[in-house]
């Protein structure tokens, strides 16, 4: 009962989702009871956006359609973001990198330890005033290496899409396999570990290889490439 105590008749309790149900209703629970005063449960429900990426994985960040401002901000931070984007990492960006932003912000100095379920769960001021050029931001990514023989070789599969081989080379598959937290790799062409999908994330990526995400790198986003076409690594 973080908002305060309620009444002791109660719906439904010993609620438990899977997260893909659409419904509490569909979930399992045990209609009707009672519960404590204290124990009612309760959200914070905060629409997350991030505006002005070439992806929807990408932009600066806005909470309840509002800025938040880039004191403090590191990738921790990003790191929770992302998680409750969806996304299994992230990496911080700063300084309104895809655009300036409104001054009215949201949030400032966030101060996260990795672990939370959400920026709500860290330490931050509400409200406040950023400069337009003071944004934070992230670039988020799920990314997987698909069907090799052990987890660590594969098919590049980002955010639910393969990269296509044109120009993949070590450089690429390094900061590729840096992503996954291998510390080398060797890049694979031509769908090694089977077919993937025409549809690409990204396609002529260049990377000098100190790059921290592949999204640092010069590349075509989106596009087409054939099913043999697939880039990846052994890392």
């Amino acid at each position: 009962s973080r908002f305060g105590a309620i009444p002791f008749g109660s719906l439904m309790g010993n609620v438990s989702c899977g997260g893909s149900e659409k419904s509490l209703f569909d979930c399992s629970f045990e209609p009707n009871g009672n519960c404590n005063s204290d124990n009612g449960a309760g959200v914070i429900c905060a629409p997350l956006r991030l505006r002005g990426g070439s992806f929807p994985s990408e932009g600066n960040l806005f909470v309840n359609f509002k800025t938040v401002c880039d004191t403090e901000w590191d990738a921790k931070d990003a790191t929770v973001t992302c998680h409750m984007l969806g996304y299994s990492s992230g990496i911080l960006t700063s300084n309104s990198r895809y655009g300036s932003v409104p001054s009215a912000s949201f949030m400032d100095n966030v101060t996260c330890d990795g672990t939370e379920g959400s920026l709500f769960d860290c330490s931050y001021k509400k409200n406040g005033i950023c400069d337009p050029n003071a944004g934070a931001g992230v670039m988020c990514a799920t990314v997987q290496l698909q069907d090799g023989a052990v987890k660590s070789e594969g098919n590049l599969i980002v955010n639910g899409k393969p990269v296509c081989d044109d120009h993949w080379d070590t450089y690429d598959a390094m900061v590729a396999c840096h992503m996954l937290g291998y510390t080398s790799g060797f890049p694979t062409s031509n769908s090694r570990f089977g077919s993937v999908s025409p549809v690409a994330l990204m396609k002529n990526v260049t990377c000098e290889g100190s790059e921290e995400t592949l999204f640092d790198c010069i590349y075509t986003p989106n596009g087409n490439c054939s099913s043999t076409d697939g880039a990846g690594m052994m890392c």
